[in-house]
């Protein structure tokens, strides 16, 4: 399976959209995986905006499991390829932190669940990611691409990403962004699912050297959903 990229750009920023980013059985493999990862490792409700279940940090958990090393390889991919079009040196970049959500039921945890969802609008959502230059999105499971991300790429203009199942978006996770959730009553019948990596600056940055087995094409445009 080749993976297939295509580099958007939007105000100066880039996004990168890889597409059919792992193999089927590996994508099944780490939904199984994600499951009992909520199960163990799940942040407090209460604590999210809206009620879709996440994990606390993981990427140590899951470090040697053949599943999540294929996916981490995948993302640093990613990574190098950002880099690349955005003239960034790849080898200051490291991979920070790493979550699963999971959106296919109210958490019983939080007695506001039903309200958050109630009053939720994406805009309301809208955060950044300070420090983290380089941010992957793994959609492993989504019921429409149109549930997706949007990130704000200046205060006029909105970003639309479409979350394709087996896809990653790659974008710079400093940007004020927000998922776009299903209807509850949806995910109910079929759950969405995603992986979220950030990264860290961990030296200065130098001229750029970087290879790729991506041979993308960008399109710089100004429209936006």
């Amino acid at each position: 399976m080749t993976s297939k990229v295509q580099v958007k750009k939007f105000n100066g920023n880039y996004f990168l959209n890889i597409q059919n980013f792992l193999p089927e059985e590996i994508i099944k493999g780490l939904i199984t995986s994600s499951n009992k990862l909520i199960r163990k490792h799940k942040k407090n409700p209460e604590l999210e905006v809206f009620p879709p279940e996440a994990t606390w940090d993981i990427k140590d958990e899951v470090k040697g499991e053949y599943i999540w090393d294929t996916l981490y390889e995948k993302v640093r991919l990613g990574i190098v390829q950002y880099c690349k079009v955005a003239d960034l040196d790849h080898r200051c970049i490291t991979i920070h932190s790493s979550w699963v959500t999971r959106y296919n039921k109210l958490p019983k945890e939080d007695p506001l669940a039903q309200s958050k969802v109630d009053n939720f609008t994406p805009y309301k959502n809208l955060h950044s990611h300070e420090g983290n230059p380089i941010g992957v999105i793994i959609y492993l499971k989504n019921p429409d691409p149109k549930y997706g991300t949007m990130v704000k790429v200046s205060d006029k203009q909105i970003y639309m990403h479409q979350g394709v199942e087996n896809s990653a978006l790659v974008y710079d996770a400093r940007l004020f962004h927000s998922a776009i959730y299903p209807p509850l009553k949806l995910v109910k019948k079929y759950p969405r699912y995603t992986v979220v990596t950030d990264t860290t600056i961990i030296k200065k940055y130098s001229p750029p050297n970087v290879n790729s087995e991506f041979d993308p094409t960008v399109e710089s445009s100004q429209q936006v959903a």
